[in-house]
């Protein structure tokens, strides 16, 4: 199965908050990386429920 478009923009909301994270930023700048995180968490839900139906159907589509 290849990776979805929400597959990749989930991977680079987590590289981007861990980059985010880890470089040298303002103090006042630091709730950002927490906000791009966050959004990282949703699209890592959102898409490990999405392969996971793709995968379902997929096996389905197969046995059937």
């Amino acid at each position: 199965m290849a990776a979805s478009r929400g597959g990749k923009i989930k991977t680079a909301l987590q590289i981007l908050a861990i980059s985010w994270y880890l470089w040298p930023f303002p103090a006042r700048l630091s709730g950002v990386g927490d906000a791009v995180m966050a959004v990282a968490v949703v699209f890592t839900v959102l898409t490990g429920a999405d392969y996971v139906i793709r995968a379902v159907r997929l096996r389905r589509a197969v046995d059937g």
